[in-house]
């Protein structure tokens, strides 16, 4: 039974790669969820309190959303109860073992990637064909050279990319420069605070440039000044380091073409032309995170209290089936589904799974695990991904403990 509670959790954190068509369908879910339900029938049988506990809390909020919003959404409602069971099964199963089991699982994912991504780069054409013919993706991204197997994508816009970029087990490069460095995080953390993994380090690395990402690449500049401020005891340069990580962020956009491009593009992108696009073309759009934010962020104002919950049709963007331009962003997403309650609920355990994170590994600066998910949560929609929520549900399932680090 061991066995396959680690094949679920594999499953899981593919699945929250969201590379093939059915890791982003309703039916996906509730697949992923009887799976759990068949594997982990012993702990279903009899749930804890705090399982009950979170379940109810969900179900509260889904009361007043559905009072609020005028209109009953059973897959809505039943989406968040998959999540936190899922949750429940892999922390009572793994308890404060999860962190680990994320890096190591993410360390063979990424290497696996490499491995591809190493004749993707010297010979695409013959990549693109072997894994075109063995596609699992059902279609998911027809007007690109898209094709997955879970284990790794083939992303590109055509076949005569120079630099193509590494989308590993997620849909495309950046969500998994998110993966890459939330492990590097966990591995630094487990370790101290020290650069004992060196080997793991390096391959977290490359992966990280083979993907080409900005989120990618602030994340890891967060984690740069979370990690001088605990190896540095002067407290002048504690005070400076953060200007000096700024500068350094500024410089790289500035100087680095495909960094400076992208954050120029995105910043430009004027939401009410994108919708004005959409609606006269009839077609559907996912426009930049920023962008994404401004449509999320309407639809906060329309619905401070508990978002437009599962009523697609009331969210900013939605002209019609299929003609809606869709938010990519995160951070937004929670704010303008969920509204206060969701956002302040998140916020909450995100920022108690940061404490929790802390003393166990005894480091300071708690608030690092907060500030990475945001900022990864502004670019994309993982932090919902069954995985990531499994994460930040810790101070609910899981009690404090302090783990000994060896100096």
């Amino acid at each position: 039974m061991t066995k396959l509670k680690n094949l679920y959790f594999i499953i899981v954190t593919l699945y929250s790669g969201m590379a093939l068509f059915f890791f982003r369908s309703q039916e996906g879910i509730i697949a992923l969820w009887l799976l759990g339900l068949f594997i982990f029938w012993k702990e279903t049988l009899h749930p804890g309190k705090k399982l009950l506990l979170a379940l109810g809390v969900w179900m509260g909020y889904f009361i007043i959303n559905t009072i609020i919003i005028k209109s009953f959404h059973p897959l809505f409602m039943g989406i968040y109860i998959a999540k936190i069971m899922i949750a429940y099964w892999l922390l009572t199963h793994y308890r404060e073992q999860i962190f680990e089991k994320v890096e190591n699982l993410i360390y063979i994912l990424t290497v696996i990637a490499l491995f591809f991504y190493a004749i993707q780069f010297l010979a695409p054409k013959v990549l693109w064909n072997a894994l075109h013919a063995v596609d699992l993706s059902g279609n998911l991204f027809p007007r690109k050279f898209y094709a997955s197997i879970g284990l790794f994508t083939f992303n590109q816009g055509n076949l005569s990319e120079l630099f193509p970029r590494n989308a590993g087990f997620c849909w495309e490069p950046g969500p998994f420069s998110c993966f890459i460095m939330l492990a590097l995080f966990i591995n630094l953390a487990r370790n101290g605070i020290k650069l004992n993994d060196k080997k793991k380090l390096l391959v977290f690395l490359i992966a990280l440039i083979t993907t080409q990402s900005s989120t990618g690449f602030i994340v890891l500049l967060a984690i740069i000044i979370w990690y001088a401020w605990n190896r540095v005891k002067n407290k002048a340069f504690r005070i400076f380091s953060v200007p000096i990580a700024l500068t350094l962020v500024i410089y790289l956009f500035t100087s680095v073409p495909w960094l400076q491009e992208k954050i120029i593009t995105e910043t430009e992108q004027d939401i009410n032309e994108v919708l004005a696009h959409a609606s006269r073309s009839g077609k559907s759009y996912a426009p930049g995170r920023f962008a994404s934010f401004q449509l999320r962020w309407q639809d906060f104002k329309n619905y401070p209290i508990a978002g437009f919950g599962g009523n697609v049709s009331l969210q900013t963007g939605y002209l019609g089936e299929g003609n809606v331009v869709a938010a990519i962003n995160g951070v937004g997403t929670i704010m303008g589904k969920y509204g206060s309650i969701g956002f302040l609920l998140f916020l909450w355990l995100i920022f108690k799974t940061g404490k929790w994170l802390g003393s166990y590994y005894q480091y300071s600066a708690h608030i690092i695990f907060p500030i990475l998910v945001l900022i990864i949560g502004f670019g994309f929609s993982i932090i919902e991904s069954p995985i990531f929520v499994s994460l930040w549900m810790v101070p609910v399932f899981l009690s404090q403990k302090v783990k000994t680090i060896l100096t």
